[in-house]
């Protein structure tokens, strides 16, 4: 009996061994980002920085006690420029908002610009016929899911002809960059590019002033061609005058001339750099072209010098022309001086020949004269 139990407890015990063996052994995993399935995504949208006011004030503390008692706003800067003008700048948009209305209210003298939320998503579209409607064109982008809200034809600015060149403007929305991968549109195929803004100084038509538009400025209007404190359009001296005064320079111009002299200082001041990095660009390819000479041996030490460069300088057409009328007069002095150089070379020679001729005919009269003595 001793026997047949030990041999049930050895198979036993063989069985548990092969069952625990044969069973596959449970890997537990542990994820440390399951507690985020729980929680809801939220997409944090990244909210544009409003934009700045430019406000004109003589004194500076009812503006303040009305900010922070009447309105209770706090987030907010302001920073002093020139000509008792302060730059208030907030940083949420209702904040912004609640700004706004109250100049507007008091009739306050600011200025400010569009906000980035509301501006429109531009694009031209080329390749589509001037001829094709402007609502066709506007049905199949909206088949499209692309809300638009202006198109506008280009015209040659030579001929004044229309162009297969359209300036979409949609309003601003997440799709806004898949516009870009339409290759066709009403049967025809187009290709969409980006619109290029033009890099000029933008001018307020309502307080001639620059750097903003008539669309966000509370100044009083002032005429663009009297200087006076009353809109353009109701110029008490009409639409021709003779007396014109820039509102900005005080010159015997229009406020809007582009050579005006206030609207030249702004121009270096924004664009110096971009003009100074095209003036290094073109001496860089200057100095690039100048033929090296590898007959001549220069030594390591004198090559890395800097070599100095030669600029060209900026001629006026007056200089021109004086330097042209100045080379075309050494021009024909050298050509006259050379004429009298070669005419007395030929007297030279001709007073020789004729010399030589003198002796010739002498001595054919003596011979003859000998001849006829002989004669009988």
């Amino acid at each position: 009996m001793s026997t047949v139990s030990r041999n049930k407890k050895t198979n036993s015990g063989t069985n548990d061994k092969s069952q625990k063996w044969l069973i596959n052994p449970q890997i537990i995993c542990n994820n440390r980002f399951e507690q985020l399935s729980n929680l809801d995504e939220k997409v944090k949208t990244k909210e544009n920085k409003p934009q700045p006011i430019f406000m004109d004030a003589d004194n500076l503390q009812p503006l303040t006690n009305l900010i922070n008692n009447d309105l209770q706003i706090l987030d907010y800067t302001i920073k002093c420029t020139y000509d008792n003008q302060v730059k208030l700048q907030t940083e949420s948009s209702e904040s912004y908002r609640k700004i706004i209305q109250t100049p507007k209210e008091n009739n306050a003298s600011y200025y400010t610009f569009q906000p980035k939320d509301n501006r429109k998503y531009k694009v031209v579209i080329r390749g589509l016929h001037h001829s094709i409607s402007h609502e066709t064109i506007k049905e199949e982008l909206e088949s499209l899911n692309h809300q638009v809200c202006n198109v506008t034809n280009i015209k040659s600015s030579y001929s004044g002809n229309p162009l297969p060149l359209h300036i979409i403007e949609t309003m601003p929305n997440e799709n806004n960059k898949e516009i870009f991968q339409i290759n066709k549109l009403a049967n025809t195929i187009i290709q969409v590019e980006q619109y290029r803004t033009k890099r000029d100084i933008p001018q307020c038509a309502n307080c001639q002033k620059h750097g903003h538009t008539k669309n966000y400025c509370n100044r009083d209007p002032i005429c663009v061609k009297c200087a006076q404190s009353h809109p353009s359009q109701l110029c008490p001296q009409g639409k021709k005058i003779k007396d014109v005064t820039c509102s900005n320079c005080h010159g015997k111009h229009p406020a809007n001339y582009k050579g005006c002299k206030v609207r030249k200082e702004i121009q270096e001041k924004l664009f110096s750099k971009i003009r100074h990095r095209d003036i290094m660009g073109t001496e860089k390819r200057a100095s690039s072209q100048n033929i090296k000479d590898d007959s001549v041996y220069t030594p390591k030490s004198q090559q890395n010098k800097q070599r100095p460069t030669y600029t060209t300088p900026v001629l006026s057409y007056a200089q021109v022309a004086n330097q042209e009328t100045q080379y075309n007069e050494e021009k024909t002095c050298s050509s006259t001086g050379n004429m009298d150089s070669k005419i007395d070379k030929l007297t030279t020679i001709m007073e020789q020949q004729m010399q030589q001729i003198s002796m010739m005919m002498n001595i054919l009269i003596k011979l003859l004269a000998l001849l006829e003595r002989n004669q009988p």
